[in-house]
């Protein structure tokens, strides 16, 4: 491993906090780029008046204040805010650093990895919407433990997913697949295999066709506890933008059709468990 866990721990304050000032620079300008319906807005809990907002086209934006603060009262303010937040964001990083550090010594590193993959998942399949400063701090943290403790690059993106199978239950499933119009019936099972063993991908690697819906598609992704399982869908099979996968998916997960009010979604999940 490139690091130790002890390393980390000792130069805590210089690796966590620039990933805290990170994830409140992003979040800012994720709030930027938005727009509230009067809906989402009404919805909200975080808001402390909606006498604060005026809606202009469907949407609400917000009042600006008649008796502003001076420069002087608003870099205090911010500052102190900016002090707030940091300590709950580090206090929650320190959580998950427990967490992670607790599966290393009662379970296995593997475990561990796969937590921080996990929470990666997660974070991936978040609405922009819902996201703030601590979802995108877990996120920076847990790809920082994968990098500098595991020699985990994110930016590889010539291997393919890794699931839990063996040469032979790939085969399986890939015929499953084909036999239930989920993939083209001229599926090469050398290329399923090469996209879901976890290799990098081979030199002749053609991409999958996918004959059922894009939806159907991000779900089956979407269950997949994978590092950056979006972009690995893109270059594995044919006419998607990660994205627009990750959005689909997102979508499915606020209306709660990724669950059990979506029969395709458990047929996939059968044929995972029938091989």
């Amino acid at each position: 491993m490139k690091t130790s866990i002890d390393e980390i721990r000792a130069d805590w304050e210089n690796i966590v906090y620039p990933i805290i000032n990170d994830s409140l620079i992003e979040e800012e300008q994720a709030k930027k780029n938005i727009k509230l319906s009067a809906e989402e807005i009404e919805n909200r809990i975080d808001l402390d008046v909606i006498d604060n907002f005026k809606l202009v086209d469907g949407f609400y934006e917000e009042i600006e204040d008649p008796n502003p603060l001076t420069s002087e009262e608003v870099k205090e303010q911010d500052n102190y805010n900016f002090y707030l937040q940091q300590q709950e964001v580090e206090k929650e990083l320190q959580n998950l650093f427990y967490e992670f550090e607790r599966k290393t010594e009662i379970e296995n590193l593997e475990s561990a990895k796969q937590f921080l993959l996990r929470n990666i998942h997660e974070v991936e399949g978040i609405s922009i919407k819902k996201k703030d400063t601590i979802i995108y701090a877990k996120y920076g943290f847990c790809k920082y433990l994968l990098e500098h403790l595991f020699n985990d690059k994110a930016t590889n993106s010539n291997v393919g997913f890794k699931l839990p199978c063996t040469v032979e239950q790939l085969k399986q499933l890939c015929q499953k697949f084909k036999d239930d119009g989920f993939l083209d019936s001229t599926t090469n099972e050398v290329f399923f295999i090469n996209a879901f063993n976890g290799e990098v991908l081979n030199t002749d690697f053609k991409k999958l066709k996918w004959k059922k819906s894009k939806v159907i598609l991000s779900m089956f992704i979407g269950l997949l506890d994978q590092e950056h399982p979006w972009k690995k869908a893109e270059i594995i099979f044919e006419n998607i933008n990660s994205d627009n996968l990750r959005k689909s998916y997102s979508n499915q997960r606020e209306l709660d059709k990724h669950k059990s009010t979506n029969k395709t979604f458990h047929k996939i999940l059968d044929g995972l468990r029938a091989v």
